[in-house]
This record gives structure tokens, C-alpha cells and sequence, in this order.
């Protein structure tokens, strides 16, 4: 009983630490990636290997397709927000509509990296690991990508509509970009492991 019992205990810290350790990795590692063109690369072989027996495939076919994905995400965020800059110069240029591209192209930079990619992020992911379609999974990704805007609008409005910087900090909107977008992932993946683990701890102080 006692050997099943401690079994049980360090797999729920393995799932434990499978959700919290990519979003470290992704602290750790992006103050040493100077291009912003190779974080997703770091997102996707993290998100990868982590998760190297929960791929609906062979281990070393979900990591390429994560990476694949990862750079997904990151290519319709590049391409919507180039539409979007197209968009609000056409109008300023053809149909004499006054457009302050510095503020309005600051809101398309929120739409695109941090509603659009993180949305088709979680629907490619789909293909790649089984994701339950629950209350859970649908929190969770509504969550992030309240944080996600958020902490970018704020960022923008204390920049005065700008969102260049300069070096790596902490708060950078691409490295929390990838700390919340792993984070919720991990809990999507692992959600029947959490939810089974506070099951059996209800059951036992009912006990």
C-alpha cells in the first residue's frame, strides 16, 4: 500500500512538473536567442519533448509537427498584422479615412500575435495531442488570452502606441507570449491527470 501509494505521489509530481517546466525552459533559454525569428523554434521543441509520450504519434514525428506548428502560429501572426497595416493604409490612402496608423496599428499588433496566433496555436495542437474538449480546455485558453491582451495593452499604453524593445526584460509580450501559451498548454494536455489526482484527494478526506 505504501509502495503504491508513494508511486502515485511522484507521478502526480511528474505531471506537476511537466506543466510548470516548459515555461521555465522558455524564461531560461530566450535571454540567449537575439532573434525573435528562433523563438518559436525554442516553443516548439520545448513543447515537444516535454511532452514526448503524449503525442498521438511517434515521439520524434510530434516534435517536428510541434516545431511546424509553433512557426504556424507565428506566420499567421506575421501575415495578419501585415494585412491589418494594409488594410488601415488602403483606407487612408482611397477612401480618405483618417488613420492614425501608430494607434491603430498598435491594436492590430494585439489582435494578431496575441489573439490570433495563440487561437490557431491551440486548434493545431489538436492534431499533435489528444486535448479533451471540456469546460476546462475552453477556460483555459479564454484565460490566457485575457492575459495575453492585457498585459500587451498596457505595455502599448505605457509605451505611448509603441512595442519595440530594446533588449531582453522579463516582461517582454513575446517572452510572456510563450510563458502563458506553455503554461495552458501543459494544463489542456494534463488536465484529466489534475482533475483525477484532486478526485482521489476528495475521496480520501471523505474517507
Amino acid at each position: 500500500m505504501l509502495l503504491v501509494d508513494f508511486y502515485t505521489t511522484m507521478k502526480n509530481y511528474s505531471t506537476y512538473l511537466k506543466i510548470i517546466i516548459p515555461s521555465v525552459i522558455c524564461i531560461l533559454g530566450l535571454p540567449f536567442i537575439e532573434n525573435i525569428d528562433f523563438y518559436p523554434l525554442l516553443f516548439g521543441i520545448v513543447i515537444g519533448i516535454i511532452n514526448w509520450n503524449a503525442h498521438k504519434f511517434k515521439p520524434l514525428i510530434g516534435c517536428f509537427l510541434s516545431i511546424v506548428i509553433s512557426y504556424t502560429s507565428y506566420g499567421i501572426g506575421l501575415l495578419s498584422f501585415a494585412f491589418y497595416l494594409f488594410i488601415l493604409e488602403f483606407l487612408n490612402e482611397n477612401m480618405n479615412y483618417a488613420v492614425t496608423i501608430d494607434i491603430h496599428g498598435a491594436y492590430g499588433y494585439i489582435l494578431a500575435p496575441f489573439i490570433i496566433a495563440p487561437i490557431v496555436l491551440f486548434l493545431l495542437y489538436k492534431f499533435v495531442f489528444d486535448i479533451p474538449k471540456t469546460n476546462i480546455t475552453s477556460f483555459t485558453i479564454v484565460i490566457s488570452i485575457v492575459l495575453l491582451t492585457t498585459q500587451s495593452y498596457f505595455l502599448i499604453i505605457e509605451n505611448n502606441y509603441t512595442f519595440q524593445t530594446e533588449k531582453f526584460v522579463i516582461w517582454d509580450p513575446y517572452v510572456i507570449w510563450q510563458v502563458v501559451m506553455a503554461l495552458a498548454l501543459q494544463v489542456i494536455i494534463y488536465q484529466n491527470e489534475i482533475a483525477s489526482f484532486y478526485s482521489k484527494q476528495t475521496e480520501s478526506l471523505a474517507d
